[in-house]
């Protein structure tokens, strides 16, 4: 039997302010099942996280020169992709609906903001 959609869920106190307001916006969308709390609060970080990675980088820094000279992509790089990843994963499990361009949607957006594409 389907589990009726609850649409006063609370986000969990431990999350971040942006990730509550992530909660939100999402949260009403969903159908809420043993573990959706526990997912949705793993994708709503996920997207703060990005949110929080975009705009620190730059077409200028996304190689940075270590103390030795060593040129290297900046670690922010790996840090925006695997938040990215995670979104979409946690997208998938969460059943959001068009989680492919949902994802790049949301990409996109945050690009955009920070590049003005």
């Amino acid at each position: 039997m389907p589990m009726a959609k609850d649409r006063t869920k609370p986000a969990p106190a431990y999350l971040s302010d942006r990730a509550r307001a992530i909660w939100r916006k999402t949260a009403p969308d969903l159908t809420f099942g043993a573990n959706t709390s526990d997912l949705l609060a793993v994708y709503c970080e996920a997207v703060a996280e990005y949110e929080s990675i975009v705009p620190l980088l730059s077409p200028a820094n996304l190689v940075i020169t270590t103390a030795t000279g060593y040129v290297q992509p900046n670690p922010l790089i790996a840090i925006r992709n695997k938040a990215a990843d995670k979104i979409g994963k946690f997208a998938k499990l969460l059943q959001l609906a068009n989680v492919k361009q949902t994802t790049q949607s949301k990409l996109r957006e945050v690009e955009e903001k920070l590049f003005g594409k």
